[in-house]
């Protein structure tokens, strides 16, 4: 899509309704209000202390539920006192036991993978809890015994990330394993506030990077990369996938300089029907940040479109 052709889509409110069917902007909007209901619910309920005692935390989950235990732990990782593991399975590895603190992690309560692994946590006697609005895991979850953070949010899963992000971050806190509190989490719903206003569609296209990003992404297919905020490209790629219908796909660096830099030049024709995005942090290690420059000037000598998301 040509720049002059996106200003006049993305500016104009009425095509912006028309598109977004499943209202996925109005749950971007509510997003602070998730995350601020999210900490609320899970910071009420009581966790037994033996909890506590785990030396490795490991979420069940598929799709929209387990991008929020992705999230969580690139959130908290920096602080977090033990190892966090997202498992999108059937199976419960056979580490999962009675010191791990399972999150078993499913929207609707009826994902067979995520109801298959925790009851297989549950039966070897692992620390577990659920977080769902209701169904059959949560019915699995109290005739256990097993703690509860239920929460009401009427969307497809995938618009739920404040709730399925949160939650568990509340948990964790709560148990004492990472040291988050409720003034962290005010700033980060007040970040959410102002990044609502200055990305929003009231915001014209000249001046919104979110529309530029769209710009740059429209009709061709989408590549994300990424060093600390790897799981925000996992997103990025999935919201595409799932909102668009657009093919997407995402990698982490330094990883990705050691094998997918070599396929920039074959096959012949494909560079320009692809487009980059790289998701530059402040949390990048310093070498992360020389490879991510070291890997524009690639890409650009290889005819490759693309752009830079920093936060």
């Amino acid at each position: 899509m040509m720049a002059s052709q996106a200003d006049v889509v993305l500016d104009d409110p009425s095509v912006i309704s028309r598109l977004d069917r499943s209202d996925m902007l109005g749950h971007i909007r509510r997003l602070p209000e998730q995350v601020a209901d999210a900490w609320r619910i899970g910071t009420s309920v009581k966790l037994p202390p033996a909890y506590s005692a785990v030396d490795s935390i490991v979420t069940f989950g598929m799709g929209g539920s387990a991008i929020g235990a992705d999230l969580a732990r690139t959130v908290l990782e920096p602080s977090l006192h033990v190892p966090m593991l997202t498992i999108r399975d059937y199976t419960c590895p056979a580490y999962v036991g009675r010191r791990t603190l399972v999150i078993a992690a499913s929207y609707s309560g009826e994902t067979e993978e995520t109801i298959s692994a925790l009851a297989q946590a549950r039966d070897r006697g692992a620390r577990c809890l659920v977080v769902s609005t209701g169904g059959t895991i949560t019915r699995m979850a109290r005739d256990a015994g097993m703690p509860i953070l239920h929460f009401d949010y009427a969307s497809q899963p995938r618009a739920a990330v404040g709730y399925s992000t949160m939650l568990p971050i509340a948990a964790i806190c709560s148990l004492g394993l990472s040291p988050t509190t409720d003034s962290d989490v005010e700033e980060a719903t007040d970040l959410l506030s102002d990044l609502g206003s200055s990305l929003g569609p009231e915001r014209p296209f000249v001046e919104n990077e979110a529309k530029q990003l769209a710009a740059h992404l429209a009709g061709r297919n989408a590549v994300f990369y990424a060093g600390a905020l790897a799981e925000v490209a996992r997103r990025w790629k999935g919201q595409l996938n799932e909102n668009s219908k657009h093919w997407a796909f995402h990698e982490p660096l330094p990883e990705m300089n050691h094998n997918a830099v070599v396929a920039f030049e074959d096959p012949a024709g494909l560079n320009d029907r692809v487009a980059v995005v790289m998701l530059v942090s402040a949390l990048d290690h310093p070498r992360t940040l020389v490879r991510f420059r070291a890997l524009g000037d690639l890409m650009s000598a290889h005819g490759i479109s693309w752009r830079k998301a920093a936060a």
